[in-house]
């Protein structure tokens, strides 16, 4: 890689760190707000769902690392490596990996925070409400917006429709 190139990969790096902290400083805000969140994963006709009580889960923030963490099950990060930067979220053994900051979205509605990350083959929504809600209606949140940002092509893959930017 000649310098050029280096200087402008780590420009890239630096830009893309400062998008990451934003969203983990959202993230987090909205999260010590509100009693309520929902992680939401959809790939295809499969949905999985995860409910945490923000007003009874201990929130960690770690300033040092860029990270925090919402009781044992839910952890927010900025992940690097020797090539690249990406924002990540660990819920459980499942990951939600942001490596291109043009597939993250963030819808507000009704006073609900939904904080939307789009990948190849679906997409993961973090949904944090300002009441305690139950299943039932966070299903039909959820499906609501997904709907509303995603539709898919004839392979499977996840399109974002035209218009939601």
């Amino acid at each position: 890689m000649d310098a050029v190139s280096a200087a402008n990969h780590r420009f890239e790096l630096q830009r893309q760190a400062f998008i990451y902290a934003d969203i983990k400083t959202e993230l987090l805000e909205s999260v010590r707000s509100k009693p309520q969140m929902y992680v939401f994963r959809e790939e295809g006709e499969d949905y999985h769902y995860c409910e945490i009580l923000t007003e009874v889960e201990p929130i960690y923030d770690d300033k040092m690392t860029s990270s925090f963490k919402v009781g044992d099950n839910f952890k927010c990060m900025l992940r690097e490596n020797s090539k690249e930067l990406w924002f990540q979220i660990t819920q459980g053994r499942n990951f939600i990996n942001l490596r291109d900051p043009d597939k993250y979205l963030k819808r507000e509605v009704d006073g609900v925070d939904y904080y939307v990350f789009v990948k190849m083959t679906g997409l993961s929504i973090v949904m944090v409400t300002p009441e305690v809600v139950d299943l039932d209606k966070a299903r039909k949140l959820l499906k609501k917006m997904s709907k509303s940002i995603i539709k898919y092509d004839v392979h499977g893959n996840t399109v974002i429709k035209k218009g939601v930017r």
